[in-house]
């Protein structure tokens, strides 16, 4: 910059500088034209992008189709290989898990739909063979199974890859392992206390399998900002869960018959 009136050039010098914001979403380094979220090594070829209003999507690394471009790649290939790397979010194309494989095993087009699109915000296509996908009337009914591993193992083709006890009961615990294909992961979220602690387990089929079992607290902590903001953003919708809410007396008379385990759901205690 020139010096001001009056004072001497030698003190004054110019220079060059630039400005770097750090933000810790990746809404912001989309407005600064940048693929990271901060400071980091950019080594993956695909990144979830969490947004400052909550929810995240899915982008390629730039330096991806700069590297095919210069390996002699057509904008055909690229986009082609960059649609692989990132995915299609659905089934239509897959090699294994498709709608032709689906529907010989008994899924409708409506639910092939319902996957489809729900694997859109979905960080893992185990994420959406669920109930809250499918719907419960799709799924197993354990109560009208006298083999319920036996009914899961027939449907999914030997057995599931993940299983998770989030009740912690022990039937619904020997049951979990016992559906699970070769080499699968049972994870146990549910506790089991007093007398139920010490659950059996079938560990002859532990060991013939191969399983892995995994014990787990649910969500850590410092990721309920994530949750809540996905939440926030219509990505996870939790008020599906509920299926009835009472006055603060009638929860009374309910908390009384929970070791009961009467239809299924979330009850929530919404008023007095």
């Amino acid at each position: 910059m020139p010096a001001p009136p009056g004072t001497a050039p030698s003190n004054w010098a110019s220079r060059n500088a630039q400005a770097t914001v750090i933000a810790p979403t990746g809404t912001i380094g989309l407005v600064m034209d940048c693929d990271t979220t901060g400071i980091e090594p950019d080594f993956a070829l695909v990144k979830f992008k969490k947004l400052a209003g909550g929810g995240y999507f899915k982008i390629i690394n730039r330096a991806v189709p700069e590297a095919l471009r210069t390996l002699g790649y057509s904008e055909s290939q690229i986009a082609e290989i960059e649609a692989y790397a990132v995915g299609h979010g659905n089934l239509n194309q897959a090699p294994g898990v498709n709608p032709a494989s689906l529907r010989a095993k008994g899924f409708t087009d409506e639910k092939i739909e319902a996957l489809n699109a729900a694997l859109k915000s979905a960080f893992d296509i185990k994420f959406v063979f669920n109930k809250y996908a499918l719907g419960a009337d799709f799924c197993v009914d354990s109560r009208g199974v006298n083999d319920l591993p036996g009914a899961v193992r027939e449907i999914t083709g030997g057995g599931a890859q993940v299983s998770m006890d989030a009740l912690g009961n022990p039937k619904t615990c020997f049951n979990s392992v016992a559906c699970l294909a070769k080499r699968g992961r049972h994870v146990q979220v549910g506790l089991l206390l007093g007398e139920q602690s010490r659950a059996a387990l079938p560990m002859d089929l532990v060991v013939a399998r191969e399983l892995e079992i995994y014990g787990s607290h649910g969500i850590q902590a410092h990721r309920y900002g994530a949750m809540l903001g996905m939440v926030a953003s219509g990505l996870l919708h939790p008020e599906l869960l509920v299926t009835d809410r009472y006055t603060l007396q009638e929860g009374v008379e309910f908390l009384q018959r929970m070791d009961s385990f009467p239809g299924s759901g979330i009850r929530v205690i919404d008023r007095i």
